[in-house]
């Protein structure tokens, strides 16, 4: 990594700065661009943080992350990817095997990279062995109603929008994006 050289717009040295927890004064540089810690002290307290961790609060970390992660790439909640996952039965829209929602093999939610939307739950060989492939056929080769029909879920919000509506009316309230 290139090393800056930022100086001191007054004296002409070179900007220094002091950890506080190690007390080493080092170039600015060497510290994040928010805090006091540098890098070094920074990258001890996170491998002590994770070392010492339970597994109760991996598991609560792990829930967070994934939590936060369907909001922003997909713009769903658990509830909706849990009840997306009951009502394929467990099981990828295509091929039918039956898979996990978490963990290693686990289904992928397919989306519409054009609009975002999602479209359902698949397993990895059909999402990018079968469905890339056929998205990328001229229209008049895509003769598969099952497939067309699937493909077109991810033009609007309804499916989504629907399972929304559902969670809303089995709970009494109603069910945030």
């Amino acid at each position: 990594m290139r090393q800056l050289n930022l100086f001191d717009e007054f004296t002409g040295q070179q900007a220094i700065k002091q950890c506080s927890k190690c007390l080493v004064r080092k170039s600015l540089p060497s510290f994040p661009k928010k805090g006091d810690l540098c890098r070094e002290c920074v990258n001890e307290r996170s491998r002590d943080r994770y070392a010492n961790e339970t597994a109760h609060k991996r598991i609560k970390r792990n829930q967070m992350q994934r939590k936060s992660r369907l909001k922003t790439v997909y713009g769903i909640s658990p509830e909706v990817l849990q009840t997306m996952y009951d009502d394929q039965g467990g099981k990828c829209y295509f091929c039918g095997s039956a898979k996990p929602l978490h963990g290693r093999g686990a289904l992928a939610i397919d989306h519409n990279h054009d609009t975002g939307v999602v479209r359902g739950l698949l397993c990895k060989p059909c999402n990018a062995n079968f469905l890339a492939p056929y998205e990328q056929l001229p229209k008049e080769l895509q003769d598969s109603p099952r497939t067309n029909a699937y493909l077109l879920r991810g033009k609007s919000e309804n499916y989504i929008e629907d399972i929304r509506n559902r969670l809303g009316k089995a709970t009494g309230q109603s069910v945030s994006k």
